[in-house]
């Protein structure tokens, strides 16, 4: 019937075995078929700086399966994650949304969404290639964000490059809706 008390042991890489009962906060749970991703960031470059560079955050691994990785043709070694900065992408990308980045992909396939560094501001966009090695960024968001174009040397000298390919994102809705009556209704 599934009722009465669970005992859910957990045993960690010497071998030793631990009660989950009596284990309080947060804990994780290992799979040998996810793979552990590192997190990035932007951050000041030095305190009180409005400039910025992305960087790796050791505090906050990402854990995907391997086998979406593997369908993807996606190394797991060139995927990483970070945080959808802004609301240029949304409805499609939420602000704080996690996003996952295929560094092994950074040829640009027009129309497909990539995260780029704009010297060193993390961006999430929309990438079309224009003429002459010019570049177009679109928002989703495109009627607050419209789209920016790029000539070759501007690229250059705003030091624009393709971090990769965004293959993967994890929205939460931003609010939890009002209950529209004081009592609950059985069905």
């Amino acid at each position: 019937t599934a009722e009465g008390p669970k005992d859910l042991c957990l045993i960690d890489e010497t071998g030793n075995l631990y009660d989950a009962q009596a284990i309080r906060g947060s804990y994780t749970v290992l799979e040998p078929t996810d793979v552990e991703l590192p997190f990035y960031k932007e951050v000041a470059i030095a305190p009180g700086s409005n400039k910025t560079h992305v960087i790796e955050d050791d505090s906050q691994p990402m854990r995907l399966s391997r086998s979406d990785l593997d369908s993807l043709d996606i190394n797991y070694k060139d995927a990483i994650c970070a945080h959808m900065i802004g609301n240029s992408m949304a409805e499609k990308i939420e602000d704080g949304s996690i996003i996952a980045i295929d560094r092994g992909l950074t040829q640009i396939v027009d129309g497909e969404i990539y995260a780029i560094e704009h010297d060193g501001m993390l961006r999430i966009k929309y990438l079309h290639r224009m003429p002459g090695n010019g570049l177009r960024l679109r928002s989703h968001n495109s009627a607050q964000y419209p789209d920016e174009v790029f000539r070759a040397a501007q690229i250059e000298e705003q030091n624009i490059h393709v971090l990769g390919w965004v293959f993967w994102w994890s929205t939460l809705h931003k609010r939890r809706p009002p209950l529209p009556f004081l009592y609950p209704i059985t069905l």
